[in-house]
């Protein structure tokens, strides 16, 4: 708005200018001055001439910089379009990977001593895929939070699940309980990482609006635990950690 008035005053300051210079030309012509008034207010003329003229460069400069803060959004667009088209597929992969650290640590749950569990190896997710979100998180407004969420997640199931090939022992460390808390925290973050990813699926194809919640509620994770067969009976240590860490969904 206030670009249109600028604007719009310079070109009636020019178009004043214009016609007050046609008339002095027609009166001189008339014969009715000798052009002595131009002299006279040559000064005023000349600061007005210049006042239009700084306010055609102010204008010029404006519309620049606008151009380029076009060019920019664009910029900014077209890669947070590339990152979108790739997140689908990472997240994919990401949820693969939680399926792994699951199918290990049901069969690690199991076992009775640090015998058992030998060298060790966790999944590791491919670093295309933490490429993948790290550019989404940087060109994406509309996912930014729960990729943030996701990633933060990922980061601490991985710290956590490191911990066995480190030291099997942590894993057994409660005795008669085989793997005990432990080994019950580890599924329930796979768990947790597996719908996190779930969740951002459908606003990742574009096929949902707005943000998915950051939360997983325990219902999310309970159809997780079918999903993946870790029933109540086989790891009530998992259920117990799901009934204290997460909340009932509200009602709408």
């Amino acid at each position: 708005m206030r670009s249109d008035f600028g604007f719009g005053l310079l070109i009636g300051i020019l178009g004043g200018m214009a016609a007050a210079l046609v008339l002095a030309a027609l009166t001189n012509i008339w014969g009715a001055t000798d052009g002595a008034w131009l002299y006279r207010w040559q000064t005023l003329v000349t600061g007005i001439a210049a006042l239009a003229g700084a306010l055609l460069t102010v204008r010029m400069i404006e519309r620049q910089v606008q151009q380029t803060d076009h060019l920019e959004q664009e910029r900014v667009a077209r890669k947070a379009i590339a990152a979108r088209v790739l997140l689908p597929n990472a997240l994919a992969s990401l949820s693969d990977y939680a399926e792994e650290c699951i199918v290990d640590l049901r069969k690690i749950y199991a076992m009775t001593s640090v015998v058992e569990l030998g060298e060790f190896k966790p999944a590791v997710p491919k670093q295309e895929v933490m490429d993948v979100l790290s550019s989404c998180v940087e060109w994406d407004d509309s996912l930014r939070t729960p990729l943030i969420e996701l990633t933060a997640h990922l980061q601490v199931q991985q710290s956590r699940i490191q911990d066995i090939a480190v030291d099997g022992r942590r894993v057994h460390r409660w005795g008669t309980t085989k793997v005990g808390h432990d080994a019950a925290q580890f599924i329930l973050d796979a768990l947790e990482l597996h719908v996190r990813c779930e969740a951002i699926f459908s606003y990742a194809r574009g096929e949902a609006k707005g943000e998915p919640g950051n939360i997983p509620y325990k219902d999310d994770i309970q159809r997780a635990t079918r999903l993946f067969r870790i029933g109540r009976e086989a790891f009530p240590l998992v259920h117990t950690l799901i009934d204290y860490r997460f909340a009932e969904r509200p009602l709408v």
